[in-house]
């Protein structure tokens, strides 16, 4: 099978409450589809929840942290693939 899931039932659950910006509790719950290959979504299901939490303390919306962290998620996934394809070419020179 190749898809992954995460799911984190209270993402700021390591913040004071009184400090936090979000009052309430934030979820993420998500289901990553592989399409062809397992490493996209194991990936993501790896690295989106962090992502998004980190984004959290410094975004002032959960929209704008949900957009940071998938836009720093898949800046991650697309330095690793260069970074693979570079050592798979330069092996063959």
């Amino acid at each position: 099978m190749e898809d992954a899931y995460t799911a984190r039932v209270n993402l700021n659950q390591d913040k004071d409450p009184s400090m936090d910006k979000y009052k309430e509790m934030q979820a993420f719950f998500a289901v990553f589809d592989g399409h062809g290959g397992r490493e996209a979504a194991t990936f993501a299901a790896e690295k989106l929840v962090e992502n998004v939490a980190m984004a959290m303390e410094k975004e002032s919306t959960v929209e704008e942290a949900m957009v940071a962290g998938y836009a720093n998620t898949d800046a991650e996934f697309l330095a690793k693939v260069l970074l693979i394809c570079r050592n798979q070419s330069s092996a063959k020179i």
